[in-house]
């Protein structure tokens, strides 16, 4: 069974491993999230197995060219269809295929979702009240007595929530974590013998204060030329009009400074930081993409309210990249054996946790690895954007899939024709 914590970053979490006995009890250690280091980019990532430049979740908002509008993965009902944005077969589905009992156990509002439908599709979903723990345990409890062979996702978003609203630094998310602390604990106690858990996240986060916001929406000099900003306040995507990319790259460059990492989309493909990226997922990624670096977040009136926020995420800093891979096993007979185990996991956990207390060198900075394979190469459209030679089958599936009036989607008219 796999549990993912929104938000629970390994830096995070070896500062506080006090406030979390159970977790400091399992053994791993740190891996790299997804960039953008985001919960639509993670979740896609986790529910695949694959990285944004295939299953084409690059970000919390971004642009998609095959309809010509803004989604946003977190607010999307039935439109467009996610099957189309997201074609490729979910691990969830493969192991539902090769006789695997999968089950879902998270927030019943979540499960007509798009971002569900497109990344976690698969199995049999188990709805709860979004805090009811207890319920997510009898669940799990019903999902392994009724087959040998399960596969169980459990989703766990408080920690996620308390952070951007009081920040990882307050003793409101110190609270928030021992009650993930808590959860875990009962999971561990309902496992069946034999099962193993895994504790992850889908991205780290840091405090960005009043003081640390750029307004990139205000200033003319940040505008012109601008088509669209969108994404986490970490990580933007930024869509210029035809033309206008390095006038609009030496503008953000001479106002903003250090304080962000400006990349050409050809950069991000280049880079690998979105793995091996389909020709046909590149034009979602911004003419121009804004990370930022410190504790900088770029705001906009358009998210105002996320853009408020004191805990953020998107970025590549190490609190944010940096999330848990924690594993424990139930042993099926020698349950002193295991018990027995915990002191030595205990000591693993606090190792691990100093080293990453030591420095970004703790964490292996995959990211910044160029990609194992040549990129596929990448025309110029008439807009100033790239796209492949001809169609694949993400665009025969958004014909195919497309239903006129199906529900609600993103916002129309973020891209100039």
């Amino acid at each position: 069974m796999v549990l993912l914590v929104d938000g629970l970053g390994a830096r995070l979490l070896a500062r506080t491993l006090d406030a979390a006995p159970t977790l400091a009890s399992l053994s791993g250690g740190p891996i790299a999230a997804a960039f953008p280091t985001t919960t639509p980019t993670g979740l896609a990532t986790l529910g695949t197995g694959s990285l944004p430049g295939h299953h084409g979740l690059v970000g919390a908002a971004f642009w998609l060219p095959e309809i010509d509008r803004i989604l946003e993965p977190l607010h999307w009902g039935s439109d467009p269809v996610p099957v189309a944005v997201q074609p490729e077969p979910t691990v969830f589905e493969l192991a539902a295929r090769a006789g695997v009992s999968v089950a879902t156990i998270t927030a019943e509002e979540y499960r007509e979702s798009g971002l569900t439908r497109a990344v976690l599709r698969g199995g049999e979903y188990h709805g709860v009240a979004p805090a009811d723990f207890a319920g997510r345990v009898e669940a799990l409890r019903a999902v392994q007595a009724g087959s040998p062979r399960t596969l169980t996702y459990v989703y766990w978003g408080e920690v996620d929530r308390v952070g951007h609203e009081f920040g990882v630094q307050s003793p409101q998310w110190r609270a928030a974590l021992a009650r993930a602390d808590a959860i875990v604990a009962s999971l561990l106690d309902a496992l069946a013998p034999g099962s193993v858990l895994v504790v992850t996240a889908d991205h780290g986060m840091v405090d960005c204060a009043a003081d640390d916001a750029v307004p990139v929406d205000v200033d003319a000099r940040l505008t012109a030329g601008v088509a669209a900003v969108v994404g986490d306040p970490r990580a933007r995507h930024v869509y210029v009009r035809p033309g206008a990319v390095d006038d609009v790259r030496a503008a953000w460059g001479t106002l903003l400074g250090d304080r962000v990492r400006l990349l050409r989309r050809e950069e991000v493909v280049e880079s690998g930081l979105m793995g091996v990226v389909d020709p046909f997922v590149a034009e979602r990624i911004g003419d121009l993409m804004a990370v930022s670096r410190g504790t900088t977040k770029l705001t906009t009136r358009a998210d105002a309210r996320v853009s408020a926020l004191i805990g953020q995420h998107g970025g590549l800093t190490v609190d944010e990249v940096g999330v848990p891979a924690l594993r424990y096993r139930v042993e099926k007979s020698d349950e002193a054996a295991a018990v027995g185990s915990t002191a030595r996991l205990w000591h693993d956990a606090r190792r691990v946790g100093a080293d990453l207390l030591r420095g970004d060198d703790g964490l292996r900075q995959v990211h910044a690895r160029p990609p194992d394979r040549p990129q596929p190469r990448l025309a110029r459209t008439r807009r100033g954007g790239l796209h492949p030679a001809g169609p694949g089958r993400r665009l025969r599936a958004v014909e195919q899939a497309r239903t006129p009036g199906a529900g609600r989607g993103g916002r129309r008219g973020a891209r100039p024709a």
